[in-house]
């Protein structure tokens, strides 16, 4: 097991992806990619984008350096403002491959957001866990895309079949 694996993955405290972004006073941010490809298809353990010392984890590939006032930086910030209306909640345990790094103009690390875009969880270096809508993985999806990152089923989005389920039950 890396030291940036669990076997176990359980947060205990949570916020909403609104007040998690709403917090963070970030100048730039880094998107990353990780666990993806046959090395990790059958991984069993929840693997985060760094490690208890802030060394990112093995696999990690800088796809872009962002700064605040870019359109990309306020695509993440429109998405994680994103209100909750249908909140997201699988019973899968995540598997992150992708994840934000935000920084201060210090260039100091102030927090680690772990994506798992198949499961709809997110999730601080810290532990904290982020609620959110489905729409709002969705935003980050897109967002992910156009940052680059090849993002597993990039054709596939909730709210879509979230409407058709819509349509179908409250006729």
């Amino acid at each position: 097991m890396g030291q940036t694996s669990v076997l176990i993955h359980m947060p205990i405290n949570y916020t909403s992806a609104e007040e998690y972004i709403r917090q963070l006073d970030f100048t730039y941010l880094k998107t990353y990619s990780f666990c993806r490809g046959e090395a990790f298809k059958d991984m069993q353990l929840t693997d985060y984008l760094t490690g208890p010392a802030g060394d990112l984890h093995p696999s990690a590939i800088l796809h872009h350096t962002i700064s605040k006032d870019h359109s990309l930086a306020t695509a993440v910030m429109q998405a994680l403002n994103t209100p909750i209306t249908e909140r997201a909640a699988l019973l899968c345990a995540p598997h992150f491959r992708d994840g934000i790094i935000f920084y201060n103009d210090q260039h100091e690390v102030i927090s680690v957001l772990n994506v798992c875009l198949s499961c709809c969880h997110m999730e601080t270096a810290q532990g904290l866990g982020i609620k959110a809508d489905f729409l709002t993985f969705d935003l980050l999806k897109k967002f992910f895309l156009q940052a680059g990152h090849e993002v597993e089923k990039p054709e596939q989005f909730w709210m879509p079949e979230i409407e058709k389920l819509r349509l179908q039950y409250h006729r």
